[in-house]
């Protein structure tokens, strides 16, 4: 499950699209997110949620992913979309 802010955020990265170009972690104005220590199936570091808490949910990790790799939403509405 991804993880809820108590704003009521949730971030969701498909680690399976994502090509590690960094641009979410770098274009995060909160620093929600850092790369994994770990490589995923592509051989990269994918981002993974650090600081949910400071997500205000402003999406610019998800319009900066190129590769449709990382999903921003209000519980509810992730919910019935499918992104949590």
């Amino acid at each position: 499950m991804a993880p809820k802010a108590k704003t009521g955020h949730r971030i969701a990265v498909n680690h399976d699209y994502c090509t590690g170009c960094g641009n979410c972690v770098a274009f995060c104005p909160t620093h929600v997110l850092a790369k994994d220590t770990k490589l995923n199936k592509r051989g990269v570091h994918a981002p993974v949620v650090v600081a949910i808490e400071q997500c205000t949910g402003c999406r610019l990790c998800e319009m900066y992913c190129g590769n449709f790799a990382i999903a921003v939403g209000d519980l509810p509405s992730a919910v019935e979309e499918g992104v949590v």
